[in-house]
């Protein structure tokens, strides 16, 4: 039987695929600096535009130190239902105290870890701070966490006063809602 002759199917050499998938990564590495980039100028436009629309009393920060987390604060209303939700920042809801009682301010944002991914992480008696438009600071105290259905909105009621409401998705696939409350200290 004759031998086959054996044929070198090496179309490209190996340096230039090293060299192929190492310009891949630094392009994606480019890419990804870019979009922090722009997450950090959204944030400062955030910043910014909440200081110059809203009141005095309209929270423009908040800061878990436990969680390393410095968020700009976005004002919305709810709009046909739907609850309008900022990428880069988290959302206070300016119609809280009609949903959740007198003197409460609910926070919102997604569950991804630079926004509020680790407010699970949070146990009682863990501290967070607001920040209000005229650069005033409010501590809280975590008093209650509790995880409950999309559409058991009663879990956002209050009536301890004034209280800070965290509220993001949570579990397989976000099917519910993780709910923090935290009293004014």
């Amino acid at each position: 039987m004759p031998k086959r002759k054996v044929e070198k199917h090496d179309k490209y050499p190996a340096p230039l695929v090293y060299f192929f998938f190492a310009s891949c990564f630094l392009i994606l590495g480019v890419f990804f600096k870019i979009l922090d980039i722009y997450k950090d100028i959204d944030q400062q436009i955030l910043i910014t535009k909440t200081q110059t629309y809203e009141n005095n009393n309209s929270p423009k920060l908040v800061k878990i130190d436990k969680l390393n987390l410095n968020l700009a604060i976005e004002g919305v209303d709810i709009i046909k239902g739907q609850w309008p939700v900022s990428k880069y920042a988290v959302t206070y809801l300016k119609s809280s105290e009609k949903l959740a009682g007198e003197g409460s301010v609910i926070i919102y944002g997604h569950n991804k870890i630079n926004v509020f991914g680790q407010l699970g992480l949070l146990k009682i008696g863990d501290q967070i701070n607001l920040t209000l438009s005229n650069n005033e600071n409010i501590n809280f105290t975590v008093y209650q966490k509790v995880v409950v259905s999309p559409n058991q909105l009663s879990a956002l009621k209050s009536s301890n006063g004034s209280t800070l409401i965290l509220y993001t998705c949570t579990g397989f696939a976000d099917s519910n809602r993780l709910v923090v409350k935290a009293k004014l200290t």
